[in-house]
């Protein structure tokens, strides 16, 4: 529940991360979307990674605890 809970906003994060260095890279002072799908689409890609990353930690700290 706690790594859904932070994947959740942490991808939010990545987003509004991402949208900052797009907006600097092309000199842009804002970002229109198109719509909510855009904008769903991109967290949504951005919750699986972060969900992915600590999905990853948990399994190699659990593999250290069971080869003691």
């Amino acid at each position: 529940m706690f790594k859904i809970g932070f994947s959740l906003i942490a991808g939010f994060v990545l987003l509004v991360i991402q949208s900052f260095i797009v907006m600097k890279w092309n000199g842009y002072s804002s970002i229109a979307f198109n719509n909510t799908f855009d904008i769903f689409t991109i967290w949504v890609i951005n919750f699986f990674l972060v969900y992915a990353i600590t999905f990853d930690q948990k399994i190699r700290f659990w593999q250290k605890d069971t080869s003691q």
